[in-house]
């Protein structure tokens, strides 16, 4: 395409896939000797999309709490690289102890990884599956750790479909069966992956794929940057070219007679700039993809623990996060009862910076997931904690959290290029949904974007030793 004008190029969404694409076509474009015009549009006042913090009491003197997206782990190169980059400090994110509980009773606990819990889980669930378990998730991110290797970016991709993506990785088959079929439905797929699935994805083993239920067991070495996992984002904006619109929700976009595309704000009102690209970054109601209400709940409490009588069965020293099954309602064919994914004594309230955070009068903020609209209103809390002296502060927020990830063959997900010009980042979430993948898929997107502005195959022909050379990370 001949181009009369400077290359203009609206993002729609500043969270981590809007933000990290916006940074890549820069170095794209950098790499290339190009300049590109590029404007991001987010409906929110901050970037960072299902990244965010609050502030207890809505004080911003006390340490900032993560109400969204909460960890990444070792193998999220793109954002390990980042907090280095950035030069970031990352937050303290110790599960502590930690039970599984069934609606009814515990069905295991775990203080600490001692040589007793290992005892207690080998007499409960055996060798054979615990192992299976680690030797899959560890098979599952070697494939994924591919998209990191420059002899395999050589020879693959950028991809147009999720589905040639999986396929590449040799990933697909996991995507198509659920995780406890995956797991030939033994006691430790259904209890305790059950539970990772549940506070990972907010969904039941027997319904999400094996996948997402790998990608659940494999956060053991989580981290969260101080001050929150946003600032990442905040910061690939700044590092970009970008001009930043906050407060803006596109609603729908149109070709126009010249072959550009015009945005609309949901307002009605058309933004005056026309585009030759599109990339958007947030869901599309197009697409019909259903996703999780996740409803998580903010607590300071002055309760150093969960009240005796708050759960059936709570142990006479309750874990500091509790993880739920829905096994036994599964096992005896029964509505389950229970209202909580997962319930987390996360940290101490505390004021300042990492180097000098007090602690506040013995206070601990605790986070609660729920899929339930009623669960966990101020009376249910009481009862948590003790008594109404007990709770300080509550904040309750309702997330579109991530899609359902169902059993399917990614074939019938929709491409990364959904029009002539149009990209949609957000194609992959159905396989994966995480902070890291959401960077990877922006990072096919543009390389999909540099063929078409003459930048070579993607990473194949950008591919360089250097190591600032971001987009095409560990070449």
């Amino acid at each position: 395409m001949a181009y009369t004008h400077a290359i203009r190029i609206a993002i729609v969404g500043a969270g981590a896939g809007g933000s990290s694409a916006a940074y890549y076509l820069t170095k794209a474009a950098r790499q290339n000797g190009d300049i590109i015009d590029i404007d991001v549009f987010e409906k929110r006042y901050q970037a960072g999309g299902r990244s965010r913090t609050v502030t207890p009491y809505n004080d911003s003197s006390y340490s900032p709490i993560e109400l969204g997206a909460s960890i990444f782990v070792g193998a999220n190169k793109n954002m390990v690289k980042a907090v280095r980059e950035f030069d970031y400090n990352l937050a303290d994110t110790d599960i502590g102890s930690f039970g599984i509980y069934d609606g009814d009773s515990f069905v295991f606990e775990s203080s600490e990884w001692t040589y007793w819990n290992y005892v207690k889980l080998l007499w409960r669930y055996g060798y054979t599956a615990p192992r299976t378990v680690q030797i899959h998730v560890k098979q599952a991110m070697e494939k994924f750790l591919q998209l990191y290797d420059a002899k395999f970016l050589r020879n693959h991709g950028p991809w147009e479909h999720p589905k040639d993506l999986v396929a590449d990785l040799g990933l697909d088959g996991l995507v198509e069966e659920s995780g406890l079929t995956h797991f030939h439905n033994s006691r430790f797929a259904s209890e305790v992956v059950d539970a990772a699935t549940r506070v990972n994805y907010g969904q039941n083993i027997d319904s999400i794929h094996a996948l997402g239920a790998l990608v659940s067991m494999a956060g053991n070495d989580g981290m969260a940057v101080d001050g929150g996992n946003w600032r990442v984002f905040q910061r690939f904006l700044e590092h970009s070219n970008a001009t930043v619109y906050f407060g803006c929700e596109v609603g729908d976009i149109r070709r126009t007679s010249s072959g550009l595309w015009q945005l609309y704000l949901g307002d009605g009102e058309h933004v005056e700039r026309l585009y030759d690209y599109v990339i958007f970054a947030t869901p599309l109601p197009l697409f019909r993809v259903p996703y999780v209400d996740l409803y998580v709940t903010l607590v300071a409490t002055n309760a150093s623990t969960y009240a005796r009588d708050a759960l059936r069965g709570l142990p006479s020293h309750p874990p500091s996060m509790i993880l739920t099954t829905d096994a036994l309602a599964r096992h005896t064919g029964k509505t389950s009862q229970l209202e909580l994914n997962s319930v987390n004594y996360v940290q101490q309230a505390r004021k300042g910076s990492k180097d000098d955070d007090v602690d506040v009068d013995d206070e601990w903020i605790v986070k609660i997931f729920s899929e339930s609209p009623s669960a966990w209103g101020d009376q249910d809390l009481h009862v948590l904690f003790g008594g109404s002296q007990n709770v300080g502060w509550t904040h309750r927020h309702v997330f579109k959290a991530y899609p359902y990830l169902q059993p399917e063959n990614a074939s019938s997900l929709p491409p990364f290029e959904v029009d002539d010009g149009v990209f949609y980042i957000n194609a992959m979430e159905p396989v994966l949904s995480t902070m890291e993948s959401e960077t990877v898929a922006a990072r096919n997107v543009i390389g999909l974007l540099g063929a078409k502005l003459g930048y070579g195959k993607g990473w194949k022909d950008a591919c360089t030793t250097n190591d600032d050379d971001w987009i095409w990370i560990d070449c």
